[in-house]
């Protein structure tokens, strides 16, 4: 099927073919506000579908109504918190679907004007691919807004493309070319506590660009990811934000000739204590290349006015997925003035990688990690890394990492004096490669943690250290 040369706007809907297959309850699940491509009778791929020369804009989803997720809350009758989703605002695909020369804008999952806020997780504002490939060329997706809000929300993910359910088995992928994602926004506010029941009430607002599920290979080329940002204002949780621009689920990611710049992580929480250190633009779990491309000008910022404030990641993050992790090349790429900041009042304050964190395998060749900052205000913490943090943070080992012909220079960490500043250019726990590599020129030192050979590679010693994911919540259960 084909279409071309049309505008669709102005469509909302409030329940979608899959609801009650899914579920048995008409309106828990919204999907399509302005292209619905269904699956077939038994869930399985539907059409193969290809839109170009269009506009997809000003379109709506967002569910009518909820079921209890099993999940204790306080402040509702059942003393659950309830579920319910809206997903793909402008698109939503459970075919192979391909847009060319076509834009997808300013469309919208969850709470809006005029309409309750009933969503527990919003996905995919723009385009959301429960799968079947996915396809853009020459293409734009931007102005999407995935928003979860009080008093259901609890999840916005993959404001600008969703490719994936966490339900279904993979197969799918993801292909960008010569397109821009940029200026898409998943938000979250909510007024839930961290705890309640014994349990940790979980929430997120994740990856204002795209959102890649595992087992779908990812393939980025001549593209622009830009000026997207997720927002969690959670005062009394720990419903963080984090990937900016884009996460690559357990996949295999080939990107090149790529720009992410200017994408945007804030988190206003009570604590990250639990959930870990939120932040980054873009997150890598899985193996692959990254080529030709540049990740910078990227901000990830928490503040916990009592609590524990980490951020990590600034620019890239390379993070263990599974038990069997793959190496991720990263060549001829530039992660410059990214900039990572955590704020805590009376509690702690930790910074760690303000232009890469790896907790994996990570190769850089031929790569310039310049001019990134990590800032860390509190009475207690840390920070680590301004340039490369290499270590355990969520999960493993195994971690490894090598630099070959890679500058890492003018980097620099900055915190309160009770801190400890460690890493200006790299901050490692681990053995690391260096071949033909250059350290030096970073603030307050060029690196933490390495020795013997690694350390006589290092040029420039400054004068050493002073003194770390949820929605479609029901259905991951």
């Amino acid at each position: 099927m084909s279409i071309s040369g049309v505008t669709i706007t102005g469509g909302v809907v409030r329940s979608s073919p899959e609801s009650i297959p899914f579920f048995g309850v008409a309106g828990l699940w919204a999907a399509g506000g302005g292209i619905e491509i269904p699956p077939d009778a038994s869930l399985a791929s539907g059409a193969t579908v290809t839109i170009s020369d269009s506009l997809i804009t000003d379109n709506h989803a967002d569910p009518s109504a909820t079921i209890p997720s099993g999940v204790p809350c306080p402040g509702f009758s059942d003393g659950q918190c309830p579920f319910a989703a809206a997903v793909g605002g402008g698109i939503d695909s459970w075919g192979a679907l391909t847009l060319r020369n076509t834009t997808v804008s300013h469309n919208i999952v969850g709470a809006a004007a005029g309409l309750p806020p009933l969503a527990s997780d919003t996905d995919g504002a723009g385009v959301a691919n429960a799968q079947g490939s996915l396809t853009l060329t020459g293409s734009v997706v931007t102005g999407n807004h995935a928003a979860a809000a009080i008093p259901d929300g609890r999840f916005a993910e993959g404001a600008g493309i969703l490719v994936g359910l966490p339900f279904l088995s993979g197969g799918d992928e993801l292909t960008l070319k010569n397109s821009t994602v940029s200026g898409n926004v998943a938000s979250l506010t909510s007024n839930l506590p961290s705890f309640f029941d014994g349990q940790l009430i979980e929430g997120s607002a994740f990856d204002g660009g795209i959102e890649v599920f595992d087992g779908m290979p990812t393939t980025v080329e001549n593209s622009t990811i830009s000026g997207n940002s997720v927002t969690a204002d959670d005062p009394r949780g720990e419903a963080g934000s984090g990937d900016g621009a884009m996460i690559v689920g357990d996949s295999p990611l080939t990107m090149s000739n790529t720009v992410i710049s200017g994408n945007v992580s804030v988190s206003n929480v009570a604590t990250s204590a639990d959930n870990g250190p939120f932040g980054t633009a873009i997150e890598a779990d899985g193996c692959g290349t990254i080529t030709g491309s540049s990740i910078t000008g990227n901000v990830s910022k928490i503040v916990s006015p009592h609590g524990t404030a980490a951020v990590a990641g600034g620019g890239l993050a390379v993070l263990i997925a599974n038990d069997d992790p793959q190496l991720l090349t990263v060549r001829d790429t530039t992660v410059s003035g990214n900039v990572l900041t955590a704020l805590s009042t009376t509690g702690s304050a930790s910074v760690e990688g303000a232009g890469i964190i790896n907790n994996s395998l990570l190769e850089l060749v031929d790569d310039q990690v310049s001019n990134n900052t990590g800032t860390a205000t509190g009475p207690a913490g840390h920070a680590q890394g301004g340039g490369i943090w290499n270590g355990v943070d969520l999960s493993g080992p195994p971690v490894q990492l090598t630099l070959r012909d890679t500058r890492v220079t003018g980097n620099r960490l900055a915190g309160s004096t009770a801190l400890s500043l460690q890493g200006g250019g790299l901050f490692t726990t681990f053995p690391v490669t260096l071949t033909g590599s250059l350290i030096a020129g970073n603030v307050p030192d060029q690196c933490a943690g390495c020795a013997g050979g690694a350390a006589s590679m290092i040029k420039g010693h400054g004068p050493g250290a002073r003194g770390r994911r949820s929605g479609l919540n029901l259905l991951r259960r």
